[in-house]
């Protein structure tokens, strides 16, 4: 057989060839699993030398389990929304981060989420710490979304003298967006910062505000002021302000200052303890200023923010006309409010809804408005249309009786301060069918009432009164009773009784914290 030894020769090659072929595959094999072998043995080596790594790896495998990492995307991103708009500012500036830096770096899945979520860097917190790197970064991952600017800290003169190219630089890289600018908080400031941001929000070339809805601004010092600059021929809708000042020829001098038809909530504070000297805004002023703002629905007077003088008084034309008021809130902040008394005289507010007036300290007498709201003429209340009543710290009967006589429309009374209520739940006491004679005794048609911190005194008053109107078939309003209490032990078995007559609902209050009740309430 002549070709017999060349075709076993042929078949001999190819099968030595595979061969090869398969060792070349073995050795790269054993290559990459010594490689392999050695990456794994010098990772483990590192684990056990850092025991820092070994908790990371344990993160990364107990992450996926927590709890919180099966909350679907959108439960998460509304958690975090919360976070970041209700951080304090105060602790931010002194930790030096903020609550959406930290979100993002806290796993690579929240990572995603935040930076991909332009809400969360659309609040910008200006303190000392910033830089201009971060606020590049809250522009850049907030899109096009509207931007709330707040300057919080900048109290010292470190700030001012030793880092003004800092607040510069700063101020330079937020212009740029100030298109954008929903919201302006200045809080804390110095004065030299303040008046160069007063200068730079006035004076810079391209400035417009077309977003701007909301201005906050706190005083360091009384004599501080905010430039009302950028409520000019803008869509201004909310302005708290703290010691504002506005002379008397800032309507001469600037007659657009005042142009404000979109405003519709005004808070105007003085900061308590000033001097009793401070004057505060001229009446004159402050009706120019109301009168400019035709869609004002919530005023809201903390301190004593406005002069009104013994001139100021209805039988002059000092009528304080606001149509479209909605909600009044009077704080005066002081035992001896000097402006009280005029400023209700004053004020016409038909379409008024709610009223809340406050004073410090019930121990004091305050000043009494009571004769003051109902019209002698009419013997109507100068509110006539007033559904929700707020009255805190009064202690005179007349201010507590009348100020329920004079808001017979009223559904919502709200009682605050020991004083109050127990001179009010008094006069609630419903007359029999033969004392009709009574004319101070206020006829409600109550629909809830909310009580302060009462006490056992004025509990039993008011179960008392619930009992006597039950009985004769009068309708009882639902009774909201806020903490916090002290521990009287008398306190549970009058809201037991109470309960009987009525619905009772009790908000901050730890009923476990009194003895003998076991938290529990009998129904």
């Amino acid at each position: 057989m002549p070709g017999y030894g060349r075709d076993y020769s042929v078949a001999a090659g190819r099968s030595m060839r595979e061969l090869l072929t398969d060792v070349a595959v073995l050795e790269d094999t054993e290559k990459h699993l010594l490689a392999h072998q050695r990456k794994t043995t010098l990772s483990l080596a590192e684990t056990r030398l850092k025991p820092s790594s070994r908790r990371l790896r344990l993160r990364e495998i107990q992450n996926p389990l927590a709890l919180i990492s099966r909350l679907p995307d959108e439960m998460l991103l509304y958690i975090f929304e919360l976070a970041v708009y209700s951080q304090s500012t105060t602790s931010s500036w002194h930790v030096g981060q903020l609550v959406e830096t930290t979100l993002s770096r806290v796993s690579c899945y929240w990572r995603n989420i935040v930076i991909r979520s332009p809400r969360l860097w659309a609040r910008i917190i200006v303190t000392p710490d910033i830089h201009t790197d971060d606020i590049g970064i809250h522009l850049k991952r907030s899109g096009s979304r509207a931007l709330d600017v707040e300057f919080i800290g900048w109290r010292d003169y470190m700030h001012s003298f030793l880092k003004p190219q800092h607040f510069d630089h700063i101020l330079n890289t937020l212009l740029v967006s100030a298109r954008r600018w929903r919201t302006i908080i200045v809080s804390d400031m110095c004065g030299a910062l303040l008046t160069c941001l007063n200068h730079r929000l006035y004076d810079y070339p391209t400035l417009e505000l077309p977003m701007l809805k909301r201005i906050t601004f706190r005083a360091q010092r009384p004599e501080q002021s905010f430039y009302w600059s950028c409520l000019i021929n803008q869509s201004i809708e909310s302005l708290d302000a703290e010691n504002v000042s506005l002379p008397a020829t800032l309507a001469m001098s600037r007659p657009n200052a005042l142009n404000i038809t979109t405003l519709t909530h005004l808070t105007l504070r003085v900061r308590d303890g000033m001097p009793s000297a401070r004057t505060g805004i001229d009446f004159s002023m402050f009706r120019l200023l109301s009168s400019s703002a035709p869609n004002l629905m919530h005023l809201a007077l903390h301190g004593q923010p406005i002069s009104v003088t013994i001139q100021d008084s209805p039988e002059t034309d000092t009528a304080l006309d606001l149509p479209g008021l909605r909600t009044l809130v009077l704080h005066p902040g002081t035992l001896t409010p000097r402006y009280l008394r005029g400023f209700i005289a004053a004020i016409k507010a038909p379409g008024l809804r709610r009223f809340e007036l406050v004073f410090p300290d019930h121990e004091a007498p305050g000043e009494d408005i009571s004769d003051l709201l109902i019209e002698p003429q009419s013997a109507k209340s100068i509110f006539p249309c007033l559904s929700t009543a707020s009255l805190q710290n009064a202690v005179r009967r007349n201010t507590a009786g009348r100020f329920a006589l004079a808001f017979q429309t009223v559904t919502q009374l709200q009682l605050a301060g020991s004083g109050t209520t127990a001179l009010l739940v008094k006069c609630l006491k419903s007359p029999s069918p033969s004392n009709n004679a009574h004319q101070d005794t206020p006829r409600l048609n109550l629909e809830e009432m909310t009580l302060s911190s009462p006490s056992s005194a004025t509990l039993h008053h008011l179960h008392a009164w619930a009992r006597a109107s039950h009985e004769i078939g009068q309708p009882v309003p639902r009774m909201v009773i806020q903490g916090p209490l002290r521990n009287d032990p008398l306190f549970p078995d009058l809201c037991n009784a109470l309960r009987k007559h009525t619905h009772v609902v009790l908000v901050d209050v730890a009923m476990s914290s009194f003895k003998g009740t076991n938290g529990q309430f009998a129904d």
